[in-house]
């Protein structure tokens, strides 16, 4: 299954920043963005507990970005937001006889290190304002 978080997230990173500095609300979000508003809430709170953007409730509400696109990362987008690891290794309680059982978790958590580190540092080299710019 394919998680959609981080694209959304930045679609609407992307979207809070065209509208310049105005709060925009999740239900306009959401629209542009085609999804639902609690979705979008549920990824805007991660956000402003980040400090990448600034949420106000009530009848002026809306969400405005906390710092300017050219001081936020894809990486921090992608931190903020997820829950785990890009990949997971397996959970379960190894099968004693079988050595592939025994050794796979351990193994495939390294391997899977390996591949998700220079990936979240090359997210951390482009800003948010890269993105932008390739839209405008």
């Amino acid at each position: 299954m394919k998680d959609r978080s981080f694209a959304t997230a930045l679609h609407l990173m992307t979207s809070i920043s065209f509208h310049q500095g105005e709060r925009v609300c999740s239900d306009v979000l959401a629209t542009g963005a085609k999804t639902n508003a609690g979705l979008v809430r549920r990824l805007l709170s991660k956000l402003s507990q980040a400090g990448l953007v600034d949420c106000q409730k009530g009848k002026n509400g809306g969400t405005v970005l906390a710092r300017k696109p050219k001081d936020i990362s894809l990486g921090d987008i992608y931190e903020a937001i997820s829950e785990t690891p890009l990949f997971a290794s397996f959970d379960k309680d190894p099968h004693e006889p079988c050595p592939v059982s025994c050794q796979i978790g351990d193994v495939l958590t390294e391997v899977f290190e390996e591949i998700e580190k220079p990936m979240i540092t090359k997210m951390k080299a482009i800003k948010l304002s890269k993105i932008i710019e390739r839209i405008k």
